[in-house]
């Protein structure tokens, strides 16, 4: 602290894990801090999730940030929130107004067509990204075991992740049709594309983000891949 400290700012590594001896400042003390020295604390949480997921247990959420005292926290309008690419800004009335206020923020708002993007993502109730985070495992298999049967292919366990910036190295259980490796370049450039998982010296596919709707699809296109192959 020092007559040049503005803000204090506290980041939550969302596409990354440190493990091992470390340890961070909850924000509660970092308000009592904050507020010793007349400071504005800021949160950064990274991936926009809204409220606690337990699925997602030492990911923080928005509200949890908020209630915690933070004064402004940041998130992404994508990522866990579902929604389009945009920056968040939560937080007490006056600061945000004030936010407002400054020169910058007309150069970087957002426009109309996100505004109502993030809108319908917010009143939508189940995004898709929610809809991935919690599927039905068992249901997975059902339908990894019916794609391998078609194909004629093994059903293997495979854990899924968030990925793109939340909850880095949290396993989400299911399961994949495992295909030779060669097959994936051919899954990749096909029509339509299937990007699976190369790992362990196969092919991985995982139906977890694909609608149950497009099954059919991803079977033609693995046909197609192994046909390839021959």
């Amino acid at each position: 602290m020092s007559p040049q400290t503005a803000a204090l700012l506290k980041v939550h590594p969302s596409n990354f894990r440190v493990s091992g001896f470390t340890s961070d400042v909850p924000l509660r003390e970092l308000r009592a801090l904050a507020d010793e020295h007349g400071l504005p604390l800021i949160m950064d949480v990274g991936s926009g999730l809204l409220t606690p997921d337990p699925i997602l247990p030492d990911e923080p959420s928005l509200s949890e940030a908020l209630e915690a005292g933070a004064d402004v926290v940041i998130a992404s309008g994508d990522k866990l929130l579902g929604g389009t690419q945009a920056g968040l800004l939560l937080g007490r009335a006056e600061t945000i107004q004030k936010l407002a206020k400054h020169p910058l923020a007309r150069a970087v708002r957002a426009d109309k067509l996100t505004l109502a993007a993030l809108e319908a993502t917010l009143v939508s109730g189940n995004t898709p990204v929610q809809q991935a985070l919690h599927a039905d495992p068992e249901r997975l298999r059902v339908r990894a075991e019916r794609l391998g049967d078609d194909l004629g292919m093994p059903v293997v366990p495979h854990d899924g992740r968030v990925g793109g910036g939340g909850a880095p190295g949290v396993p989400l259980p299911g399961w994949a049709v495992r295909l030779p490796e060669r097959a994936a370049s051919a899954l990749r450039l096909g029509e339509p594309a299937v990007l699976p998982r190369v790992h362990d010296g196969a092919c991985l596919i995982d139906l977890r983000c694909i609608p149950e709707d497009d099954d059919a699809r991803v079977t033609a296109a693995a046909r197609a891949a192994l046909g390839a192959l021959d």
